[in-house]
């Protein structure tokens, strides 16, 4: 696999970091993933996937160096390409079910999670996002006509999960959504 942009900060003395779009070289990737989906009953659905992946570049001889670095280009051959996780998977359970005449009661839960993983380009440890899990659930009523109401609950759990990252000065990434709650309607005329 060849990766064709990765940004480069280049930092001169006294001044401020300036990105630089180049060639990564070539990388290697390598993973399974397992996925299972049963339908329990005619209204409960459950499933679980997981998957596992090593992924490394090949070979990048001018690469983006870390923050500390004294170089502007540094040797990553070898090393592990950022946003990619050891492993990672997610687990679900959904329902479906009627409750009465043309009307039905639909929900479910997802619990995903991941192993750590480097966020930014020069792999830089500050830009490191911790392994984590979150769970998502959502619960409504819809029916055979026109209408549906949902409550849905996105990271449950509150984590806090790094989007991706850059170094300047220090590394600033950018933080996915906190717990959000919303009710959701939808009429269809």
């Amino acid at each position: 696999m060849t990766i064709y942009s990765s940004k480069v900060w280049v930092t001169k003395e006294g001044q401020a970091p300036v990105g630089v779009i180049g060639n990564a070289g070539t990388s290697v990737s390598e993973g399974i993933e397992v996925e299972f989906n049963i339908a329990l009953t005619d209204w409960l659905t459950t499933g679980v996937s997981v998957a596992t992946l090593n992924s490394e570049y090949d070979e990048f001889v001018e690469g983006p160096c870390p923050l500390q670095a004294t170089t502007s280009t540094c040797d990553l051959s070898g090393k592990t390409t950022p946003m990619a996780p050891e492993y990672s998977g997610s687990a679900y359970a959904d329902v479906f079910t009627d409750v009465g005449e043309n009307l039905y009661l639909t929900g479910g839960i997802t619990v995903t999670f991941s192993d750590s993983y480097l966020t930014d380009g020069a792999l830089n440890p500050g830009g490191e996002q911790d392994s984590y899990h979150k769970i998502d659930a959502r619960i409504g009523l819809t029916n055979d006509d026109n209408w549906s109401i949902f409550l849905v609950g996105k990271n449950l759990t509150d984590e806090a999960t790094i989007g991706g990252s850059i170094p300047f000065i220090g590394v600033i990434g950018y933080v996915q959504a906190p717990r959000t709650i919303t009710l959701q309607g939808n009429y269809t005329f």
